[in-house]
């Protein structure tokens, strides 16, 4: 039996088999490959973030922004808590930026308490506190034009909204029946002087 089992007419499926294979092949190469891309494309951004330290006087807090990569990075708009975003051009790498702040909101203190019985009638307790103190939340351009965002946990994501800005489109089209069509969206019509006949 098992003698004419292998003796079967396998035909094509071995070449089948081997197609998959290299496909599969190609394929998990190809997402290494983009999980590459992603990561280099990270780097910087990795680099770029923000913290708040406790100042002296109840309400006054010190912000830090820090690009610690090697290439600038710039539009940075950094908020802290209730307050207004505070705007930045341009941070030079291996730079940190500090600025004061006033009336910023206290950080939330936790408490925890843990108590254990044993049946011999003994008790213990133990009570600790946990300062919750939340990042601010940082958008940036990175040297290479890609927008980041840093929320307030400090997890970092690629912004990928374009920023484009159109006063106006306008557009000029010539039909054989109806003669010139023109257009404008989303701004004033143009003025009449202004007009081109590009006949």
């Amino acid at each position: 039996m098992l003698a004419g089992w292998l003796a079967l007419e396998w035909g094509r499926v071995p070449e089948y088999i081997g197609a998959l294979m290299t496909g599969t092949s190609a394929l998990i190469a190809a997402l290494a490959y983009r999980r590459t891309v992603l990561e280099r494309e990270r780097e910087q951004a990795h680099l770029v973030g923000a913290w708040v330290v406790a100042g002296a006087d109840p309400g006054h807090q010190v912000l830090y922004v820090a690009n610690r990569s090697d290439a600038s990075v710039f539009d940075l708009a950094v908020t802290v808590s209730d307050q207004q975003p505070l705007a930045l051009g341009e941070l030079p790498s291996l730079t940190t930026a500090q600025a004061d702040l006033q009336d910023v909101a206290p950080s939330k203190t936790l408490t925890r308490k843990l108590s254990v019985e044993t049946w011999l009638g003994f008790s213990m307790g133990m009570t600790w506190f946990t300062e919750i103190t939340q990042l601010p939340t940082l958008t940036f351009r990175d040297a290479l034009g890609r927008r980041w965002r840093r929320d307030s946990h400090g997890d970092l994501k690629r912004i990928n909204v374009r920023d484009v800005k159109a006063h106006a489109v306008q557009a000029s089209y010539r039909f054989p029946l109806w003669g010139r069509v023109r257009l404008s969206i989303g701004g004033r019509p143009p003025e009449r002087g202004a007009e081109r006949d590009d006949t």
